[in-house]
């Protein structure tokens, strides 16, 4: 699993005008909570606490490819409309590095994209 946005992409923040996702920070991608390190760029607060590793914001999701089953999996918030519609809208499109890691035969010799 690495994914540098998805997580947190519901988040942004301008650079010159231009609207820019949200990031997770090195620190995300760590066993456990790293004292004086936050997990995202923007520090995000949900409830009044930051982002754990390897959790979802609002509106966010992740992708991880499960051994066990054999199986990609993209987790979302329970109840969480704009990732639901986020997810909807990529399935229709037939878009996005998790819809074609979903639609290739990893774990089966082929390359991973």
């Amino acid at each position: 699993m690495f994914e540098m946005c998805d997580a947190v992409q519901k988040k942004s923040y301008l650079i010159d005008g231009i609207g820019v996702s949200n990031f997770v920070l090195p620190s995300y991608f760590s066993p456990g909570e790293q004292a004086g390190f936050t997990n995202d760029f923007l520090g995000t607060q949900n409830d009044g606490t930051s982002l754990a590793s390897f959790d979802i914001n609002s509106g966010g999701y992740v992708n991880y490819f499960e051994p066990t089953d054999g199986k990609w999996h993209t987790p979302i918030l329970p109840g969480d409309k704009v990732a639901q519609n986020r997810m909807a809208a990529k399935k229709i499109a037939r878009a996005g590095r998790a819809y074609r890691r979903q639609h290739n035969a990893i774990g089966k010799g082929t390359k991973n994209v």
